[in-house]
Parts: C-alpha cells; sequence; structure tokens
C-alpha cells in the first residue's frame, strides 16, 4: 500500500481505514499518526485508538481514546473503547460501566451501530459476573436495534443456557450443594460407625 502524502489528512484517514479493514494493524498505526500529525482531532486521535487497539498496544489505545474525548466529550465510539479496555480488569468494571451508562441512557447522541455495541459489551460484562438477568436486558436491548447482531445473539444465547444451571431448585449449583450435604452426612456417618466398632 503506498504511503499517504505528507500533510494530507484525507489520504491518511484512507489509509488508515484501508490498513484496518484488511487486517494490517501496523500499518494502520503508522497511517492514524500521520493522519494526526497532519490535522489533530476527534477522529484522527480516535482512528489512531482503534489501530492501536487492533495492534494489541491497549496503553496507547487508551491515551488516543482519551484524547478524542478531550477534543470532543460526547465522542460515544472512544467511550466504548475506553470501556472495553477498562473491563480488561475487574478494577476497571466500574469504570467501564460508568462509560457505558453514559452511552445507554442518552440513545439520542448516539448511531444504531454504537448503541448496539455499548448494550453487547455491556451484557458481556455482566454475563463475565454470571449477572444473568442483567447480562440478558442488556443484550435484548442490543437486538431491539438491530435483530441480526451476532454477538449480542450469541451472548443472549450463553445467558439464558447459564441461568438455570447456576440457580434455582434444578440448577447444578443446587444440585451440587445437595450432593455436598449428602455426601457429608455419609461420611459422617461412616466416621461414627468405624468410632463405635473401636469402643466395643
Amino acid at each position: 500500500m503506498p504511503k499517504p502524502a505528507t500533510g494530507d489528512p484525507d489520504q491518511a484517514f484512507l489509509h488508515g481505514e484501508i490498513a484496518l479493514r484488511a487486517g494490517d494493524p501496523k500499518a494502520a498505526v503508522a497511517a492514524w499518526q500521520q493522519a494526526v500529525q497532519a490535522q489533530k482531532s476527534p477522529r484522527s486521535a480516535f482512528g489512531l485508538a482503534r489501530a492501536s487497539y487492533a495492534a494489541g498496544d491497549t496503553t496507547a489505545a487508551a491515551a488516543a481514546a482519551r484524547d478524542a474525548l478531550a477534543q470532543n466529550p460526547n465522542h460515544v465510539g472512544a467511550r466504548i473503547l475506553l470501556a472495553r479496555i477498562s473491563n480488561a480488569s475487574r478494577s476497571g468494571e466500574a469504570q467501564a460501566l460508568e462509560l457505558l451508562g453514559s452511552i445507554t441512557k442518552n440513545p439520542a447522541a448516539a448511531s444504531p451501530d454504537e448503541l448496539v455495541n455499548a448494550q453487547t459489551l455491556l451484557g458481556d460484562i455482566h454475563l463475565a459476573r454470571s449477572r444473568m438477568s442483567q447480562a440478558e436486558a442488556a443484550y435484548s436491548e442490543a437486538l431491539k436495534i438491530n435483530p441480526k447482531a451476532a454477538r449480542a445473539l450469541n451472548g443472549l444465547g450463553d445467558a439464558l443456557y447459564r441461568r438455570p444451571l447456576l440457580r434455582g431448585p434444578g440448577s447444578l449449583r443446587s444440585q451440587y450443594a445437595s450432593r455436598s450435604r449428602r455426601s457429608f452426612g455419609q461420611n459422617r456417618r461412616r466416621q461414627v460407625q468405624a468410632f463405635a466398632r473401636t469402643c466395643r
């Protein structure tokens, strides 16, 4: 791919998007870095954030996403990316939920695709913490917007499958607890019987 002309932000934007779609994060980072040099804007900062994230550099991605938000506090894409990065650690869950909440509570400021991404990520966070009802609600909101959203469909399927396994009288957790109590009782009876035999 030919390098964009120095100082031409439109060319750099185009090359950055092409590299991202082609799955070449290294070239995408270089193109978006040039775009930032040519034109400092929320668009160039967010492009660099996406490219850095694709390249596995979450530190650079978070810094670029914050730069995009500093220039445009309402930048939805940067909020979603920061939430995704924050959620990688359990200590960052609260920040991730806050970022996503700022989007879902103000849907008029986001595009349909952005809302689907935000609700789906919200569902993923709750699912990972076994908060099934909240996960189902988030995935369902995403599917109201786009009934064919693959990640939301998969997430909802996982949540519905796992829910009966985790709670309720017939759940695996309940069955395991019941088996554990029975096993403990049986072991205790055997111990008492063995002790009684030694005392005869």
